[in-house]
């Protein structure tokens, strides 16, 4: 059988032009599988992680071992509302729970009651003493810094209860009031605590960190 080139050659390109729109089409649809994976992914693991600590007035609860984390009260000056979390807000006082060396990690710490193994300090306590005592004191122990403020008369300058460590919480929570919970373990993000009347309380999950 003899074939005509000149009839054969646009076949041909009609040809490789349907090849060339299919295998753009693969690639679309393979591009977009590809996208719409990675976002299943990233919201599964965003819904895991909001889900990996269960907070209530009276407790933290976590499937990772809690090892330190703060806990800050804020004033809240405007709410992302589709969030339904604060946008914009200040720190009033902030607090954070360690647990001491060579205890067992634990899983729940309570907010008001102790928790063996764990102690409760006020944030940036140090720097504020650092302050108020000479050069030749800095450099000398804890303890020691601790007693020279003590032997001063610095009940107006410095709050003595936010120098200690403590067994509970020393924040009070506040009904109708926002708190971000931050710094723990196997999540890049936070929470934000809005405490009601009847102590229950609000969590939004926030994955931006602190």
């Amino acid at each position: 059988m003899i074939y005509n080139k000149q009839f054969t050659k646009p076949f041909a390109k009609i040809a490789t032009l349907q090849l060339s729109d299919c295998k753009r089409k693969k690639i679309i649809i393979l591009l977009s599988s590809i996208l719409t994976l990675a976002f299943t992914i990233s919201s599964c693991n965003l819904l895991n992680e909001e889900k990996k600590y269960e907070i209530t007035y009276d407790y933290i609860k976590g499937e990772e071992p809690l090892n330190w984390f703060s806990v800050a009260e804020l004033e809240v000056h405007s709410m992302i509302d589709e969030l339904g979390r604060p946008g914009l807000y200040d720190e009033v006082d902030r607090v954070v729970c360690k647990k001491k060396k060579e205890k067992e990690f634990k899983h729940e710490i309570f907010f008001h009651k102790p928790n063996h193994g764990y102690t409760w300090e006020y944030f940036g306590e140090v720097i504020n003493i650092n302050e108020i005592i000479p050069n030749s004191i800095k450099n000398k122990e804890f303890e020691k810094q601790i007693a020279y403020v003590n032997e001063r008369d610095t009940a107006n300058v410095v709050d003595k209860k936010r120098l200690k460590s403590h067994d509970i919480i020393p924040l009070k929570f506040k009904p109708a009031t926002w708190y971000h919970i931050f710094g723990l373990e196997g999540i890049e993000g936070s929470y934000f605590v809005y405490i009601n009347d009847d102590r229950t309380v609000e969590v939004k999950y926030f994955d931006g960190g602190s």
